[in-house]
């Protein structure tokens, strides 16, 4: 029925691995908890099956990076990220880990009991689908440019983030998506464009998000004729290596699909007709003023993000327990400056 979300009904005879509350169908590539659909990215999702698959042996750190990332060089701090989150979606405790084991400098093990069962499951997921990745913390200093990128799509279906790398472009889109997840009934699906260097792989990879078959050849068509009755946000994020490809997938989307909308992050504009643009403006940082205490400078979004980074990836707390004055450049004591200044004149009298 128009208005509600599509029922996606589980097949009746399918493999699930069970542990604690939860049902992973690999399948489908869904998490379940209890009855209700995870909200969990398809690279966390990917890592779970792979794991699950071998539970209680060494999946190695380049085993999860080349299931996750297929074809793809990144970084190991991408892999913890995506453990992180992974963790923080099954409510395991790093301390004392019921599901997911780190095993150091070699990778990471699936410590919990589960069993497979096989049969009846007769569940009817009534969730629209969401790969949105999951923000480990909480926008800082936003709050305006995600109001503004929301209500662009009132007038607008492509909205692009613009900025310099590293300025939070995919916070803001992330954070953007998830407020308006309510107005798509169908869903929204997430693309991480980084690893792409090849254009012709982005219909391929909607394709794969979407779960369509039969994309051995250009899915473009397949993909408008999917999305052309839908209503779903897509997110394209990091679209500046692939700016051709982006720009020419999402004219044809938004031409073929007339209720879909399109959040996209880049360095440049996709310069699609109409597209709205929003340039993404650094955060707040304090003016150089002498006498700005700890206290003070965390007002400051930039101070506060750094600060919140230092305690997250080096455990400085006492960074944020100390809010004494920032260092300032030490003054000699008076009796220094008196010994300074005759030692200078006598300099001065031997020249």
């Amino acid at each position: 029925m128009q208005g509600q979300a599509d029922l996606t009904a589980i097949a009746t005879i399918e493999l699930a691995t069970i542990f604690g509350s939860f049902f992973l169908y690999p399948a489908r590539h869904l998490l379940l908890k209890g009855d209700e659909p995870v909200t969990i990215g398809s690279r966390a999702l990917e890592i779970l099956i792979a794991l699950t698959e071998r539970a209680g042996e060494l999946v190695t750190k380049d085993e999860l990076i080349s299931r996750a990332w297929p074809g793809a060089t990144v970084e190991e701090s991408n892999l913890r990220a995506q453990i992180a989150l992974l963790r923080k979606v099954l409510g395991d405790d790093h301390a004392a880990a019921r599901y997911i084991a780190a095993v150091p400098s070699r990778g990471y093990r699936f410590i919990a009991p589960l069993s497979r069962a096989q049969g009846d499951t007769a569940t009817t997921v009534t969730a629209a689908p969401n790969n949105l990745p999951r923000l480990l913390t909480q926008p800082i200093g936003r709050e305006q440019a995600i109001r503004v990128v929301e209500g662009r799509f009132q007038r607008f279906r492509l909205v692009t983030i613009v900025g310099p790398g590293g300025i939070g472009k995919t916070t803001v889109g992330l954070s953007v998506a998830e407020r308006l997840a309510s107005s798509y009934e169908h869903g929204l699906c997430f693309l991480d464009l980084a690893p792409i260097s090849n254009p012709q792989a982005l219909p391929f990879m909607l394709a794969s998000q979407l779960r369509l078959n039969d994309t051995s050849h250009d899915p473009t068509m397949h993909l408008g004729a999917h999305l052309r009755d839908k209503r779903m946000l897509l997110v394209f994020d990091s679209c500046e290596l692939v700016l051709d490809g982006a720009a020419r997938l999402a004219e044809t989307l938004l031409r073929e699909a007339p209720e879909i909308g399109i959040v996209a992050t880049s360095r440049e504009a996709l310069r699609v007709e109409g597209e709205s643009v929003y340039r993404l403006p650094s955060l707040d940082m304090p003016p150089p003023a002498a006498g700005l205490t700890a206290a003070d400078a965390l007002e400051f979004p930039a101070i506060r993000l750094f600060v919140e980074r230092a305690i997250s990836f080096q455990g400085c707390r006492s960074i944020r327990q100390q809010p004494q004055a920032w260092p300032r450049p030490r003054t000699p004591a008076p009796s220094a400056l008196r010994h300074r200044r005759r030692s200078d004149r006598r300099a001065d009298r031997d020249r």
